[in-house]
C-alpha cells in the first residue's frame, strides 16, 4: 500500500511561514528604500525627470501584465488563467 501523504500542518511549519513572511517585509521594504533613494538621487541631479521616471514606471507595469504567469506544463492552470485573463 502507498502511504499517503500528511495533509495538516504544525505549529512549528506555521512559525515557520511567519517567520518567513516577516523576513519577506524586511526585504521589500529594503528594496522599495533602495528604489525610492535611487529615484530622489536621479532627479535631483536632473538625470532623469519625475515624469519619465512615472512613464517607465507604468509602461513597465504595463508590460509585466502581459507576461504569463504560470508554466506551460500545467494545462489545468493555463487554461483557467487564460479564462481569467483573456
Amino acid at each position: 500500500m502507498k502511504a499517503q501523504a500528511k495533509v495538516g500542518t504544525n505549529a512549528k511549519d506555521i512559525l515557520h511561514i511567519y517567520a518567513s513572511l516577516g523576513d519577506m517585509k524586511i526585504v521589500d521594504y529594503k528594496n522599495t528604500l533602495a528604489v525610492a533613494t535611487l529615484v530622489q538621487l536621479l532627479t535631483s541631479r536632473g538625470i532623469i525627470t519625475e515624469n519619465e521616471f512615472r512613464e517607465t514606471a507604468m509602461s513597465l507595469d504595463a508590460l509585466s501584465l502581459e507576461m504569463p504567469l504560470v508554466a506551460v506544463e500545467e494545462p489545468a492552470i493555463a487554461k483557467a488563467h487564460q479564462e481569467m485573463h483573456p
